[in-house]
């Protein structure tokens, strides 16, 4: 899955140190993985059951997992042993009841989708601040597809807010992979929908004898592409940048190709797709610089935990704990 480092405005954790979060992601994904695929395991050994402590019986004998709940971990309360065994059990044995139906191919999209919420955390709150998030983006379509069907080393920038000049822009879609930067303009109209492509301000979607105007997307592409340059000219940083309006669901007719710009639509799209799923470079420091150097210059709107106070207060709580408990 790539990562979401930036999403609008939201206050994101890759932003207080992204070379840490970005190393600790793919450790922690893999751990969770590998969890998970014990836990699949171990249910597919066991196949049906009635008597749920016979197969946590088994559990004890395997290597130790953690309990399965994605990432999260329950709030610091005040809660008996005896309590916390039980909601343990219970957890594990909803968990080998659903585990048991799957297909790996299933499970494999179990993992992405329970993965889906912790990069959103992620992407929306530090140990300090958290943003107050549209609750679109708990199940968005466009958002979770960059997301679950990218490598690892992808960086996610989802339509970020820049501060130029002091005042707020919005940007494209940007990937910031192991090679290059690509800022996208993702168009995802109703199958039959023509788009009609050219040079001039506005382009024309064709639909059932209807003919409508839309704005043309290399616009905002080349004013995020410039914004972006500048950042990057500015840290002396050199790295490829190109541009790509895409559409899986349409066909896209050009006369011309705009300006330094790829056209992707539906007959294209399999290959575009499979060429980036193909790149498996480890994330690279010229990467890491230049992700950096545009986070510096998002805009980030967020307040004070209101829990984070509760902590401060609470002195034998240290950074670790509080990390792990995240």
């Amino acid at each position: 899955m790539a990562q979401l480092i930036k999403l609008e405005d939201y206050v994101s954790r890759y932003e207080w140190d992204l070379y840490r979060y970005s190393s600790q992601y793919i450790k922690l994904k893999k751990e969770r993985w590998k969890e998970l695929h014990t836990e699949w395991e171990l249910a597919k050994q066991n196949g049906l059951f009635d008597d749920v402590p016979d197969f946590h019986d088994e559990i004890e004998k395997q290597p130790k997992v953690h309990k399965w709940n994605i990432f999260k971990r329950k709030q610091r309360q005040k809660i008996t042993s005896e309590t916390l065994i039980e909601e343990q059990e219970a957890d594990k044995a909803d968990l080998y009841q659903k585990l048991r139906l799957m297909s790996e191919t299933d499970l494999k999209q179990y993992f992405l989708d329970e993965l889906y919420p912790f990069q959103l955390k992620w992407a929306t709150s530090t140990l300090s601040r958290v943003s107050n998030v549209h609750a679109k983006y708990q199940k968005h379509p466009h958002l979770k597809y960059f997301l679950q069907r990218f490598p690892d080393t992808y960086f996610l920038m989802y339509r970020p807010i820049f501060d130029i000049q002091n005042a707020a822009v919005e940007a494209d879609i940007v990937l910031i992979n192991p090679i290059g930067i690509e800022i996208i303009s993702l168009i995802d109209l109703p199958k039959g929908h023509t788009i009609m492509a050219g040079d001039e301000r506005t382009w024309h979607i064709e639909a059932n004898d209807r003919r409508e105007r839309m704005l043309n997307p290399s616009i905002s592409l080349r004013r995020t592409e410039k914004f972006i340059q500048g950042m990057l000219h500015k840290d002396s940083i050199e790295f490829p940048i190109r541009k790509t309006i895409l559409s899986r669901t349409n066909q896209i007719i050009s006369a011309t190709a705009p300006y330094k710009t790829n056209i992707v639509d539906y007959t294209s799209y399999p290959n575009w797709f499979a060429e980036r799923q193909r790149l498996r470079s480890p994330i690279k420091n010229i990467q890491l610089k230049a992700a950096d150097a545009i986070l510096k210059h998002c805009q980030t709107d967020a307040v004070t935990r209101p829990d984070w106070e509760d902590v401060q207060a609470e002195k034998y709580v240290t950074v670790e704990q509080i990390e792990e408990e995240e």
